[in-house]
């Protein structure tokens, strides 16, 4: 339990020595804290009990059980101190008192050194005082020797008091150096699990609104409040009469906390039947909270382990180091709650945010992996698509060009048909490919113009420049380009010229394609304002992104009386 962080603390930094008995030795030659649990006490109010020489050994010694709201009056503790040693002269002996009742008064010696409220037999008369007080004590009292505490206390208003009450000796700079780092941890607490729910929550706002993330979110809010009061509580002169406030903030943050915990994982690793394994969650839950105490709830994360291992089992991205991080703190937790070690566990719990976080980065990555798979599938149909609307669309114009001729010139028509053919024997066999050598583009192209020759009675002529014979090139994206230069550039009958240039520059590189026609000059259509993306250019950025996902570009236009595209590929 977080609240009891500083007597932790001082088991790891001072090594306590607890008394057992009716005794309690404080050595002043050492920088060791002793804690003193059991104390004798008696219910009544007579003010001889605060001297040293009364006789108290018919009193009974306070133990586990002992509850002081059971107490409608007065009573009073009494314990036996013997300090050994050589005092430090540059320091002073303290005592810390852990919460004994609404109101006590303190004697050393027989002498009231402190008031922690106003003691009184009712209600109206009693003034509740702080939580927790650090009392430091004069150098004329610490002398070596038999000493005698005793305090006079009265819980008019019933504060519940769960824990034992104990009283802490110690130095009082070595408290406060003690203090100090339990501020630290408190502080590095209050920030990890800030920093987690901000984290999730943006997850949450900014990425697709998954619960998994916002029920993250309000686990890591539960353990950071509870930091926060438990914080205030050691740190902050708070009153007795708020202590109900704290336990029951206890009582009921941690069993939920670990809910939301259980809850994440459900979500985070999409548990089939989610509204089985939340209904058994939530009775778990009210079981903790009912009918144990708090610090049982550190078992329930052991269901989260489970649901890992379920997620492990189905592959699910993340999942193992999400089961090595809640396993991890799970133990850790238990060990905090069973056997008081604190600092291990804090360092379990910035281990588990870390595969938390860790785990969510995997899933969001294999998220946008299956994003991009499915993309490049959609990219890949349309392709396909292009591909079969491509062919059809050149096959119906070559037909009907055939028809023509057959009437005017059977020659120059069987001509065409064998240009067809060899067209179609070469598109056959490239298309399908990814790649394939520039050279074979460029045949491909050479031998279209010769077709497209005969077609519309002219001579076309493709000028190479800087051409490496060893580059690849997804097919037909040249072949698509001419074909769209002689359908909106070329009257029927009139020569033209494509000119087809090639540059490295870096890990790119730079492939122009250009063309005269007089329909470029005189159509309003093929001003920069206009241009309409038809089917070829689809086609030719669908196969560029097949080959080179995100890594082209494209740009066409009029460059003068001339028609210019230029593809940029990085290799």
């Amino acid at each position: 339990m977080k609240k009891l962080a500083i007597l932790l603390l001082f088991l790891f930094t001072n090594t306590f020595a607890q008394s057992q008995n009716d005794t309690v030795v404080f050595d002043l030659d050492s920088s060791k804290g002793v804690v003193a649990y059991r104390c004798k006490y008696q219910i009544g109010d007579d003010s001889l009990w605060a001297e040293t020489d009364y006789n108290d050994s018919s009193w009974q010694v306070i133990d586990r059980g002992f509850n002081p709201q059971d107490i409608n009056q007065i009573w009073w503790y009494r314990k036996t101190v013997y300090i050994n040693g050589n005092r430090d002269e540059f320091d002073f002996l303290s005592l810390y008192v852990r919460n004994p009742a609404t109101a006590y008064q303190l004697y050393w010696d027989g002498s009231l050194i402190y008031k922690n409220g106003h003691v009184a037999r009712n209600q109206t008369d009693e003034i509740a005082g702080a939580i927790n007080k650090l009392i430091k004590l004069k150098p004329a009292w610490t002398t070596p020797g038999k000493h005698l505490i005793a305090m006079r206390l009265s819980n008019q208003h019933r504060v519940a008091s769960p824990y034992r009450f104990y009283i802490y000796f110690q130095y009082l700079r070595k408290f406060r150096e003690s203090q100090n780092r339990t501020l630290a941890i408190h502080l590095i607490d209050i920030g990890m699990f800030f920093l987690a729910a901000l984290f999730s929550l943006a997850l949450f706002l900014g990425g697709g609104r998954h619960r998994a993330y916002l029920i993250f979110a309000i686990f890591s809010l539960f353990n950071m409040f509870f930091s926060i009061v438990n914080f205030s509580e050691y740190f902050f002169d708070i009153s007795v009469r708020y202590i109900d406030f704290f336990y029951r903030y206890y009582d009921l943050s941690t069993p939920l906390a670990m809910l939301t915990l259980n809850l994440f994982f459900i979500f985070n690793f999409n548990t089939p039947k989610k509204i089985f394994h939340i209904s058994i969650n939530v009775l778990l839950t009210l079981i903790f909270i009912f009918f144990f105490r708090f610090s049982t709830a550190s078992l329930l994360p052991i269901y989260s382990i489970g649901i890992a291992g379920y997620a492990i089992k189905r592959k699910e991205p993340g999942s193992i180091i999400a089961l090595s991080g809640i396993t991890i703190y799970t133990i850790f937790l238990s060990l905090y709650f069973y056997q008081n070690i604190y600092y291990s566990f804090i360092w379990s719990e910035i281990f588990f945010i870390f595969t938390i976080m860790i785990s969510i980065s995997r899933q969001i990555r294999a998220e946008n992996k299956k994003y991009e798979q499915s993309m490049i599938r959609s990219a890949r149909l349309e392709t396909e698509l292009l591909k079969k609307n491509i062919q059809p669309h050149f096959l119906m114009n070559t037909l009907l060009s055939i028809m023509s001729w057959i009437e005017i010139d059977p020659k120059k028509a069987v001509k065409l048909i064998q240009s067809l053919a060899d067209e179609f024997r070469m598109i056959n066999k490239i298309s399908s490919k990814k790649e394939i050598p520039i050279h074979q583009e460029i045949k491909l192209c050479e031998n279209h113009l010769k077709l497209m020759g005969y077609r519309m009675d002219a001579e076309y002529r493709l000028i190479k420049e800087n051409i490496c014979d060893d580059e690849m090139v997804p097919p037909m994206i040249f072949h698509t380009l001419i074909e769209n230069g002689l359908t909106h550039a070329f009257q029927t009958g009139e020569n033209g010229e494509f000119k087809l240039n090639c540059e490295r520059n870096g890990n790119e590189v730079h492939y122009q394609m250009q063309n005269n026609g007089s329909l470029l000059r005189n159509s309003p259509q093929t001003t920069q304002d206009k241009i309409y993306e038809g089917m070829g250019i689809k086609y030719v950025k669908a196969r560029l992104e097949e080959s080179y996902p995100g890594r082209w570009r494209l740009s066409y236009g009029l460059n003068g009386d001339n028609w210019q595209t230029h593809i940029c590929i990085k290799k």
